[in-house]
Parts: C-alpha cells; structure tokens; sequence
C-alpha cells in the first residue's frame, strides 16, 4: 500500500493531477480534536467540490495552515500538499469511517503536525487522527433538564445532559438516585436533524424522536436502563456552560478578625447562587447572569439589584460580591473554578519504574500544597493563566522553585519528588 501511495503522489507530481475521487462527497468543514492525542487543541479543514483542502486555525478567518488537492486509490484518500516536491513529499492519508476522517499518517499542520498514537503491545488502543464534520452547526451545543417522577413510593428526579456534538454524533447522561443509590446512565449514538425533527439513534434502541427549535428540544427519550419505554423530556441549550460550575474563594479581612469563606456557583442555563459564611454566619443571594468574551454580569433577584460586572479568566473569576448582610460595600474576590480547587491525588513512574503516589491540593486563597509518598512536602501560592493550548497552572514554592503545567479535566505538571530536586511529571485528577 505504502509503494502504491508513493506512486499515486509521484504522479500527482509529474502530471500535475490527481487520481479521480471515490464516490464519497468529502465537501465540507471538519473539526479534528487533537485531545486524545495528547495536544488541547482543534484545528479546522475545509474541503470544496473540486476536492481542494485546506487546514486552518479557525472556524472562520484563520490562518493558512496547509493546502492542497485530495486524490484517492481503493479506498485510501491521499491528501498532496501544495508545498509538497518529488524530494520532499508532503501528504496525509486516511480512510472514510461513518463519515469521518481517519488518518493512518502524521497530518502535517503549519510548521508542526498531529500524529497517531500507536500501541503496540495492544493494538486496539491505538488513536488517529480524526477530522469530524461539522453539521447542523446552530444546533451543536449541551442541552440540560430535568424532571420527576413517582415510583416505588418516592419520587425520583432525573437531571439530564444531552449534547450535540461534531460528527453528527450525541451522548446523553442521566442522573438520578433510587433507594439511597446514586445512577448514571448513559447512552451514545449518531443524530440527524432536518426541519426542527430531531432522531437520537443509539444501539439497540429504537429511533428517539423529537423537535428541536429555538434552543429547545422536546424528545422522547430513554433515561435509564431500566426504561421500557421514552419519556417525553424538554433540554434547553445551556448558552452558559463554559462559564458553569462551582467556584470557590476566601477574602482575608484578617486585620478586621475574620475571613469570608465565599461560594459561587453558576449553572449552565444563566442561573447563580451565592453564599459568603463568616463565623458560621451566611450571606446568600442568588440570581442570572451573563457570559460573553470573558465579561460575566450577575443580576440579583433582590428587588432593585444593580448588575455586578467581573472577568473570567483561565478558570479565575475575579468580581466584587458582598460578604455579610450587615456590610452593603461590595469586596472584590477572586474565585477559583472546582478544577483547581481542591485535592487531587495521582501515582507516577519514575526511570527506573518506581512509582511515586501524591497529593495536590489547591486551596480557594491561592496557595497549594504537595506531598509526594510522605517524604516530600511543598507548599506556596499558585496562579493560572491563559496560553495557546488552554489554562496554564503555574505553581511557585517558598523557596521560589517553579512548576508550570497545564488544566484541562486533569491537572498535568511536573514538579519535584524529593529535596534533591529530581521531578516526575504527574496528571492529577480528584
């Protein structure tokens, strides 16, 4: 196959041609999620009628990242680069697997390039390259709700995730709790939306059908395992989710004698609750808000509420919030998002293939502490920030020793092991 691929580009070269196209129509936008393959990143592909292609940095106005013509040979798609020369060929190939691409070989992207990840002591875990097209695009997005049912004597309340996802493809997630037990239930599949009708088809599951308009959905769906039949359930498009979760901070008014123990949570539809506790004493208020490019405004419920204006930033949300009902000045505090607040724990190896178990913990005023196999013990004050691949963590100890990683659902850093300055690096999780 290898000498074939050569041949086919080698004469893409000299004629200045491609071989003719399968019937599969490749035209449209893909979105590839480097991710799994170790790299925070999405980058873009167009492709034309006339099976041109083109790698880009965004979904509209990017940056040029590769260009050229798609040719293919039984099956096997070969993408031939502008830049590419008979001494330097310069190509990609992949397979067309329910509508996506997948790509046996590095993808060259700009001066860089996204490569497989092969294992090879366990073939099926091995990861490519997948560029996933992008449909129904004003739809993609999570929808949340919820709703209650009696059964078995006691009500049970099932809170639901439903999100549209490049590909064509949705994952569905259903909580709920039945005698004392906590469940979660989930199932995946492909969607095909045409005309506000919606179909969820998963295996083994007869089609799920229903609306979807104005940021609404209304379909009857399975939310157990144990359901015989759908249930008709309505999701709204969470337009707040990447701002949504649990956020945490302390403002010290040691000098005044106390601290203020503050909690902010924002849901993923624009909802919020607060609460500030001093000396076993709550503040609470709760109310909407609003995320766009960083800019977060909260609008109590209380009745002549002025908005409150703040920004997030790499999982920092820095606002002024009231403490103490007997205190009308607002505070300024800064607020850390729950996936770097908190203890999270890992095991690593080192060279030698001695592991090494540790703790992290990240505290709402900003300082941290590590433990590694209670031999090695690290505090100091930590920061994020915004970089090119995400949310960067930057720890900085007593003695003015830096780590610097990076937040996604994991915390991955590499830091010290021992007093002697060795490091290993770790991925943290909760």
């Amino acid at each position: 196959m290898k000498k074939l691929l050569a041949l086919i580009v080698s004469l893409c070269l000299l004629l200045g041609a491609v071989p003719a196209l399968a019937e599969e129509n490749l035209a449209g936008t893909y979105i590839l999620d480097a991710s799994p393959l170790g790299m925070p990143l999405k980058i873009y592909l167009n492709i034309d009628e006339n099976n041109n292609f083109q790698w880009t940095n965004k979904l509209e106005g990017g940056v040029d990242k590769g260009h050229g013509t798609i040719g293919a040979e039984d099956g096997t798609y070969v993408m031939l680069y502008s830049d590419s020369t008979n001494d330097n060929l310069k190509m990609a190939t992949f397979t067309v697997e329910s509508g996506a691409l997948v790509f046996s070989t590095r993808v060259p992207y700009g001066a860089a390039g996204v490569s497989p990840q092969i294992n090879d002591e366990d073939p099926s875990q091995n990861q490519y390259p997948t560029a996933k097209k992008l449909v129904a695009e004003e739809a993609l997005g999570l929808y949340v709700g919820s709703h209650q049912v009696e059964a078995m004597g006691s009500v049970i309340e099932y809170e639901y995730e439903l999100e549209l996802k490049v590909g064509a493809e949705y994952i569905f997630t259903s909580h709920f709790t039945v005698m004392g037990m906590a469940q979660e239930y989930i199932q995946q599949g492909s969607f095909s939306l045409m005309d506000g009708e919606i179909i969820l088809n998963a295996p083994n599951l007869p089609e799920q059908k229903g609306t979807c308009q104005d940021g609404v959905i209304n379909v009857n769906a399975y939310v157990s395992a144990q359901s015989k039949a759908g249930a008709n359930i309505t999701l709204k498009k969470a337009t707040t989710a990447e701002a949504a979760g649990v956020y945490t901070g302390v403002k010290d008014m040691s000098a005044m004698g106390f601290y203020a123990n503050a909690t902010l949570k924002l849901d993923a539809v624009g909802g919020y609750t607060y609460e500030s506790v001093i000396d076993g004493e709550a503040y609470t208020e709760q109310g909407t808000f609003t995320h766009e490019n960083g800019k977060v405004v909260l609008t109590s419920d209380a009745e002549g509420a002025v908005p409150v204006e703040g920004v997030l930033e790499a999982k920092v949300l820095t606002i002024k919030m009231r403490i103490h009902s007997n205190v009308p000045m607002a505070t300024q505090i800064p607020f850390y998002h729950e996936n770097i607040q908190g203890t999270f724990t890992c095991e690593g190896e080192d060279e030698l293939g001695i592991p090494h178990y540790s703790t992290l913990v990240l505290n709402a005023d900003g300082t941290y502490s590590i433990n590694v196999d209670d031999m090695y013990f690290e505090d100091g004050t930590f920061a994020a920030a915004p970089s090119p691949l995400g949310v960067s963590l930057s720890l900085t100890a007593a003695d003015g020793t830096e780590s610097v990683g990076m937040v996604s659902d994991t915390i991955n850093i590499t830091h010290n092991i021992d007093y002697s300055y060795n490091t290993l690096g770790f991925t943290y999780k909760k």
